[in-house]
């Protein structure tokens, strides 16, 4: 009889774990946006010279959204240019930033260029 109430309890810890679980993962897809960036950083003598926002997949973006964007991924892209895996001896490595931003965050960037 023990046995089996304790079955019962560690299935239903199991299942409650999994549920927490699932909507952990929905959370941030439900108030935020995931936008891809690529960026290039120039290398010389391994030796960091350029760093370049190239492309921003956003269509819906305003212009002001894009250069807070454009700005946030070049920092992001700065912080990576030391890192052992993108230093070159010479030439450009291609990198693809995500980047996370809260909708309502991102929608008062829109609103404020609406104002001006």
């Amino acid at each position: 009889m023990k046995t089996s109430a304790i079955i019962k309890f560690l299935l239903a810890v199991i299942c409650l774990s999994s549920v927490t679980n699932v909507s952990a993962q929905r959370g941030y897809a439900e108030d935020s946006l995931q936008i891809k960036v690529y960026s290039e950083i120039v290398y010389d003598k391994y030796e960091p010279t350029k760093i370049t926002v190239t492309k921003i997949f956003c269509d819906y973006c305003s212009e002001n959204q894009l250069k807070h964007v454009k700005e946030i991924a070049w920092e992001m892209a700065y912080k990576e240019r030391n890192a052992p895996e993108n230093v070159m001896a010479e030439g450009k490595k291609r990198l693809a930033i995500y980047l996370r931003v809260p909708k309502e965050k991102f929608r008062l960037l829109r609103d404020e260029q609406r104002r001006r």
